[in-house]
């Protein structure tokens, strides 16, 4: 997993402090924890690269460490719905994270999604928004066609180990 940081991107948006791991997932997927306000949050988005640098979009989500631990205790259910939909079988899974952030997952859909959700009213039921990202859980025959999924999970461990070091 290639590591990259963005010097000027911590500052930019009123941050005094630098990410603590920034990890990347592939397809210009990055999942960074970054502390905000004194709380550690986790960013999984999509950046680009403007003149060398490279900086968030606003394709993605950031979720805090009580939801990021929620995500990672999901794996397991996640890899079984995965392996379930490869054998063709019609397995969904859908998960509330907490402040109206999902996961999901369906045969129709070749990845792992998070999101946020609303609710609305009309209806009665919470909708999709476009705050989110949809990770890839396709795997290829080299590491670079590795799925974005994957690769969190990879580097979750990792991850977890700098968000709680000193």
């Amino acid at each position: 997993m290639a590591s990259k940081h963005s010097s000027n991107s911590s500052q930019s948006h009123g941050q005094s402090e630098r990410a603590r791991c920034q990890l990347e997932l592939g397809s210009d997927v990055y999942l960074v924890a970054k502390p905000w306000h004194q709380k550690l949050l986790i960013h999984i988005r999509r950046f680009e690269n403007y003149k060398g640098k490279t900086f968030p979009t606003k394709g993605g989500i950031t979720i805090n460490l009580k939801h990021w631990v929620e995500l990672c205790g999901c794996k397991s259910q996640i890899d079984e719905t995965i392996s379930a939909s490869k054998q063709g079988k019609d397995e969904t899974f859908f998960r509330h994270l907490g402040a109206n952030v999902h996961t999901s997952m369906d045969q129709n859909f070749a990845g792992v999604d998070l999101r946020q959700w609303w609710w609305c009213d009309e209806t009665k039921f919470v909708k999709l928004s476009k705050k989110g990202i949809s990770l890839s859980t396709s795997v290829g025959e080299t590491e670079r066609q590795f799925g974005n999924y994957e690769r969190l999970c990879s580097g979750t461990e990792l991850c977890y180990t700098f968000c709680h070091a000193g």
